[in-house]
């Protein structure tokens, strides 16, 4: 809590109600699976569950301004348009965010393609600060997520081919709820991607785009999942990738295409989350800035690898998280080049392929709240040779 300077009644009752107003949504927000991250000029809760379309449910991200030394509400941002009493709901699907019946939420000021600005009022009185805006606001999002919901999940819909007839608790169709909205793009579809893509197709969301122009060669079945039929060999891997998963599941599409400037528009398009798994630190920049740009949260996964005289293996992991509109990747991701990834290319390591994608999507799942802690580590770097992961805390969060 900021100290402010200021030595009046008003400024210390200011002081005392924000002060409990903070720990109480920390302390929720650890209860319920989302976190409270603080920048220099915003205040937001991240993972908060809500309906990110009409009857879409998914996660969004909660902001409000805030002063860089206090934590008095602020309106010089770009989306406030000078309004301080108004709230920026990120991560959507359709620029708005809605209840359980389809009804927007707020008083809508603004809306862009994954996000929105709205504006609840109080019953009585002003906002005492920011934290009682942002708590009036989680409160709005969230109550609108639970209302009218069921006492169990016997009519959940899940996006299989086949039926699972386990009937769900109620906990546990809100558990499956954090990311059934989710439109996920792949970037990539080789050692790396092709694990992240089996991982995430089996996870309930909405939709998995997996982009790639390769085509297969008999190396890269070695790493894939599965056991990939060699008749593959020759075939593009976005269109192995469509036609195998979709014999289990719905919404997955394969596009024959590296994405770069002439395709980024269309690869984004209505995507509420991204998996980089390139080895080109060209389209990396280039995906990685458009997606700040847009406000898409996304992980970067990468591998070095080196050899010893004995050619025996040793090298690294790293995953790096980006909430919306995060600048913090560009520090987090080294400009290698080819360096660490000519060895892993020679070399047939479907295992370390795995690993990494699944440490890139534990970092998702913890994002998106399904997995403690409830916002991902800014950056995890695994390293071979010893089995430890250095993890670097996010700046601002807790």
């Amino acid at each position: 809590m900021s100290e402010h300077g200021a030595t009046n009644g008003l400024e210390a009752c200011r002081k005392s109600v924000g002060m409990t107003t903070e720990v109480m949504l920390r302390a929720d927000a650890e209860k319920r699976g989302w976190s409270i991250v603080r920048r220099s000029r915003e205040l937001g809760a991240v993972g908060v569950p809500c309906f990110v379309a009409p009857g879409v449910p998914g996660r969004c991200e909660i902001w409000v301004g805030i002063g860089r030394d206090s934590d008095e509400l602020q309106g010089g941002l770009e989306w406030q348009d000078g309004n301080t009493h108004v709230a920026n709901i990120r991560g959507l699907a359709q620029g708005g965010v809605y209840d359980r019946h389809g009804e927007p939420i707020g008083n809508s000021v603004k809306t862009g393609e994954n996000n929105c600005t709205i504006s609840i009022k109080k019953d009585s009185g002003e906002y005492v600060n920011a934290w009682d805006a942002l708590k009036t606001y989680i409160s709005a999002v969230y109550s609108g997520f639970r209302a009218g919901e069921t006492n169990d999940g016997r009519d959940l819909e899940r996006p299989y081919t086949f039926q699972i007839s386990e009937e769900r608790s109620r906990e546990e169709v809100e558990w499956l709820d954090l990311v059934r909205g989710e439109r996920v793009a792949i970037i990539g579809l080789g050692g790396v991607g092709s694990w992240i893509a089996d991982l995430v197709a089996k996870a309930d969301v909405a939709e998995v785009h997996g982009w790639d122009a390769d085509k297969i060669e008999a190396k890269n079945i070695i790493r894939m999942p599965g056991a990939v039929n060699p008749d593959w060999i020759g075939k593009p891997k976005a269109v192995w990738f469509e036609e195998t998963y979709r014999e289990f599941r719905k919404g997955v599409f394969g596009h024959q295409e590296n994405v770069g400037e002439q395709n980024i528009e269309q690869a984004l398009s209505g995507i509420t989350y991204c998996f980089m798994a390139v080895d080109d630190d060209e389209a990396r920049s280039i995906v990685c800035s458009a997606m700040e740009d847009v406000g898409i949260p996304f992980v970067d996964v990468g591998l070095s690898l080196s050899r010893t005289d004995n050619s025996q293996v040793y090298g690294s992991i790293r995953i790096v998280n980006a909430l919306s509109h995060d600048a913090a990747w560009r520090k987090a991701i080294p400009q290698v080049g080819q360096s660490g990834q000519e060895i892993y290319g020679r070399l047939e390591l479907p295992d370390m392929g795995a690993l990494a994608a699944g440490l890139a999507v534990q970092s998702w799942r913890k994002m998106r709240g399904q997995m403690l802690p409830g916002c991902a580590l800014e950056c995890l770097l695994y390293r071979l040779e010893t089995d430890q992961i250095t993890p670097r805390e996010r700046g601002g969060s807790q």
